[in-house]
């Protein structure tokens, strides 16, 4: 069996638009009619009216994933007997209803950089893109042109949106700004392309782009260059998300001779085009896996399970429900978001907008060849929790190295060479994915001065009262003198071996405290310090 579904019915359903191909006696085909391929969203089959009749589905199990806390799911859901836009947790809790509206309104994605919503609405009678802040205040209209608009994606700083819009024959994407503006082509040929998914560190777009048989997931960047396809033709793919490290793809697709929707993804690691790799097949018969996304953690992937009933030849929408699964192919069954059972097309984000915060504890400003250890403490306010630290070190005239990516523990030995200064700086990162800024100095958050050795020790008179003033220098290195302090005291930092010695004077010269000595020692303080 081989089909596509594309969306909801005006009033009630979903249709399926699909090839007359043979199925088995108990599943009729859907009608012959709907051979043409055409992407689209809500209203696109305004001629089938139905029900939609889902059972209202368990709840999801009380261990849930840590996310769950810092995140909500965005849908739509017939449960009102409209499509309208509902929020909530991902297990469930805090339902919100965002949208009330005679006409259909769907397919909402969340912004990765305040939580506003972009969804398509039939209000004006023709589908349209809006916008609206995550409680369903602040309404605006973003769109206005003959024909549908449709699959809205959010940037990832939140500033522009792409989109697709129907002119006629064709399907072409687009760019504007958050608030309509701006808008100029991003992919606009003779050939069919929508379905546009703006990967979250800002380097690509994907998008589906119709062939003669099938179709393909194509990438380029914002700007549409180093476009290249990057799956193999399949009959057909839709709902397009990346994973939040932009490393893969997932989509729902079919292929050969297969009517329903099954879900996978391809890594995007090279020019290849790849074969998806399987996340999640439907097991029962006239039954679509269709993608919503990824968890903000990254760790699973939440899909809608479509159930159809076929009526006077017409494939007819009769339950959907949301549901998390791991991407990584893992056997366990999906979980089952509650819902009403007329619940799809999800979208999982964070709500977790607040960057962490890190510093380091004091460090010495200068340090032996034994190196030093410097640590650091952070916290998060967001919710989402600490999860890693960026590390980099550099000398002068060379360029930040990362060192490590560290979570525990919160320390990192720095050593270095004689006279070298080692620049460092940090950085915390959240589990929700907000990083801190790294400190605005060139410099970082400090340095340190590394020495070969470092001079400690006292100079007194013959009654072992202090002398200050005594001129000290080097045995091998004369042009590196300094003096006691008034206390008699004296530390000194050497970046080469150059050992010490008073200076001849009068005939009632000071003399060393030896029990102090020529070599490194504890500090005292009211010493002389001094770097040679």
């Amino acid at each position: 069996m081989s089909k596509l579904i594309r969306l909801l019915a005006t009033l009630a359903c979903f249709f399926a638009l699909v090839s007359p191909l043979s199925v088995q006696a108990d599943n009729p085909p859907p009608p012959a009619r709907a051979q043409r391929f055409a992407p689209g969203g809500l209203g696109r089959a305004a001629e089938v009216i139905a029900g939609v009749s889902g059972a209202a589905s368990p709840a999801a199990p009380a261990e849930a994933n840590p996310v769950d806390a810092w995140s909500r799911v965005a849908f739509q859901s017939y449960r009102t007997g409209n499509w309208e836009i509902f929020s909530m947790r991902p297990d469930g809790s805090d339902l919100r209803q965002l949208t009330s509206h005679p006409a259909s309104d769907g397919r909402p994605e969340q912004s990765r950089a305040d939580g506003r919503i972009v969804f398509i609405s039939s209000r004006t009678g023709d589908y349209e893109i809006y916008s609206m802040a995550p409680d369903g205040s602040q309404l605006r209209q973003l769109t206005n042109r003959p024909g549908e608009d449709n699959y809205p994606t959010w940037s990832p700083d939140g500033k522009r949106i792409a989109w697709a819009a129907d002119e006629g024959e064709d399907w072409n994407i687009y760019v504007m700004n958050a608030d309509g503006s701006g808008v100029v082509p991003f992919a606009n040929t003779p050939d069919v392309e929508f379905g546009p998914a703006w990967s979250p560190d800002n380097q690509w777009i994907a998008w589906v782009r119709l062939e003669e048989q099938g179709a393909r997931l194509w990438i380029a960047h914002p700007d549409g260059s180093a476009a290249h396809p990057v799956t193999s033709s399949l009959t057909f793919v839709e709902n397009v998300a990346w994973s939040p490290d932009s490393q893969r793809i997932a989509f729902d697709y079919t292929y050969g001779q297969l009517y329903f929707m099954r879900v996978g993804y391809v890594p995007v690691d090279s020019d290849w085009q790849r074969w998806p790799s399987y996340i999640y097949e439907p097991s029962q018969d006239l039954t679509d896996a269709l993608l919503s996304g990824w968890s903000p953690d990254g760790r699973e992937i939440l899909f809608a399970l479509a159930s159809y009933t076929v009526q006077q030849g017409e494939l007819v929408l009769s339950g959907a429900q949301l549901f998390r699964h791991p991407w990584n192919g893992s056997f366990n069954p999906p979980v089952p978001l509650p819902g009403a059972g007329s619940d799809m097309l999800g979208d999982w984000q964070r709500t977790d907008f607040t960057p962490p915060t890190s510093r380091f504890l004091p460090f010495p400003r200068l340090a032996g060849p034994e190196g030093v250890v410097v640590e650091w403490i952070g916290s998060d306010s967001g919710g989402s929790g600490l999860l890693e630290y960026d590390f980099q070190v550099r000398s002068d005239g060379t360029a930040w190295t990362p060192w490590n990516y560290l979570s525990e523990p919160t320390s990192e030995f720095i050593g270095g060479l004689p006279g070298e200064r080692r620049y460092f700086r940090l950085r915390a990162r959240d589990a929700a994915g907000n990083v801190e800024p790294w400190p605005a100095s060139p410099d970082g958050d400090g340095s340190i001065l590394f020495y070969k050795q470092r001079y400690q020790g006292s100079v007194l008179d013959a009654r072992h009262g202090p002398v200050g003033g005594a001129k000290i220098e080097g045995i091998y290195d004369p042009a590196a003198p300094f003096l006691s302090a008034p206390s008699g005291g004296y530390d000194a930092f050497a970046f080469h071996d150059i050992g010490i010695r008073l200076a001849p004077c009068g005939a009632d010269p000071p003399r060393w405290n030896t029990a102090e000595g020529l070599h490194p020692d504890r500090p005292r303080g009211g010493r002389q310090e001094r770097r040679i």
